[in-house]
């Protein structure tokens, strides 16, 4: 078995920013991403998340060609693997080094009508983790069945969220980082359908041997992509499934004081600006310059105290065009220290509302699409 040395993880490291740079220059790739439920742009920059359009060869050097040969990126012939697809890189939990790729195919094609035509790793064994953080400082943790149904809840909120590759892809390297964060509970968030449920009995098997405790939770949809590609958000998941007290993220306790006090002055400043603008809260963008303003804080504590609360996801910073922190919206909303809570609640029976009218129109739509066809092949 190849294991990657320095100068193929070096090249790799090279290949993912290459990939990242061109999903963000790639509307249909992004446009993919956000009808699988990946809908917070936070999610593509966080994670690394990128698109192969095929342009990496046009850059590489003949060293960088042969790196990326042996570590599978490029086949014998040369040309991109995962070419099509969204990828995903898995990491190293230590270092955070790119040491695999996931890709997911986002071209329609009846070539890719088999899984492993859709669902693309490189060669070899399944090494790496996906957000590796989402195990950390947490007692519960959700473990998908794939990485894009992670991604899907990182999205909207629920970073604690770790993914198996598959119904058989509950690494041992996955379970010794769980091991390693101290998790003693996991909830199994795998896809609704036979091999989903056999998969959760056989990973609740494998985890109670690592004294970590573990429970099914199933959504009203096929798998957690599509469940909040209709609609769910953070609130319902955790309303439907008792998860908010280990999932929501960090609690206001854990945020040194000064930075609670200018979160406290935000979250009123925030409503008070919504009330203004008979608009949402959060939709309500504010630079520094403004929350200086309204608050009285000074400008060093403004700019330190918002970094923090970025990091910290309490908040989300959208950039401008040198990538610096424009404006700030709200990432989350609380009356009190122990009522923590995201935006956007849907209660869980108009999700499935939704999902039954959204199946209709389709089928309405195949419906009709053959209705045409045919009057066509009578003409």
């Amino acid at each position: 078995m190849f294991i990657p040395g320095p100068v193929e993880l070096d090249w790799l490291e090279r290949a993912t920013a290459h990939y990242h740079a061109c999903l963000l220059r790639t509307p249909h790739a992004q446009d993919y991403l956000k009808s699988r439920g990946l809908t917070s742009p936070e999610v593509a920059t966080t994670l690394r998340l990128g698109f192969v359009d095929g342009s990496l060869l046009r850059i590489l050097s003949s060293e960088g060609r042969e790196a990326l040969k042996r570590v599978g990126v490029l086949n014998e012939r040369g040309g991109e693997m995962m070419f099509g697809c969204v990828v995903f890189p898995l990491v190293q939990p230590a270092t955070n080094q790119v040491i695999n790729l996931y890709g997911r195919n986002c071209l329609q094609s009846e070539r890719l009508n088999t899984s492993a035509a859709r669902h693309l790793y490189l060669p070899g064994e399944r090494r790496g983790i996906f957000n590796p953080q989402g195990a950390q400082n947490t007692e519960e943790v959700i473990i998908t069945e794939s990485v894009i149904d992670a991604a899907a809840l990182w999205s909207v909120g629920l970073r604690s969220v770790v993914p198996a590759y598959g119904v058989t892809g509950l690494t041992d390297e996955i379970v010794s980082h769980l091991i390693d964060c101290r998790v003693k509970r996991v909830a199994l968030m795998l896809d609704t359908d036979e091999a989903g449920k056999g998969a959760a009995l056989e990973m609740q098997a494998r985890l109670v041997q690592s004294n970590i405790t573990s429970r099914v939770v199933e959504l009203p949809a096929k798998d957690a992509s599509e469940y909040i590609a209709q609609g769910g958000t953070t609130y319902d998941i955790a309303l439907a499934n008792e998860l908010a007290k280990e999932v929501l993220g960090q609690a206001l306790d854990e945020l040194a004081p000064p930075v609670r006090g200018l979160y406290r002055e935000l979250q009123k400043v925030y409503r008070q600006q919504a009330e203004k603008l008979k608009c949402k809260v959060e939709d309500v963008q504010l630079s520094r310059r403004e929350i200086r303003e309204a608050t009285n804080w000074s400008d060093w504590q403004v700019r330190a105290y918002c970094q923090k609360l970025v990091e910290m996801e309490y908040l989300f910073a959208i950039t401008n065009g040198n990538g610096k922190p424009a404006v700030y919206q709200l990432a989350r909303s609380s009356d009190d220290d122990h009522a923590q809570t995201l935006r956007g609640l849907t209660d869980i029976e108009e999700l499935k509302k939704r999902l039954r009218e959204k199946q209709s129109l389709d089928h309405d739509r195949d419906r009709n699409n053959k209705d045409l066809n045919d009057k066509d092949e009578k003409k």
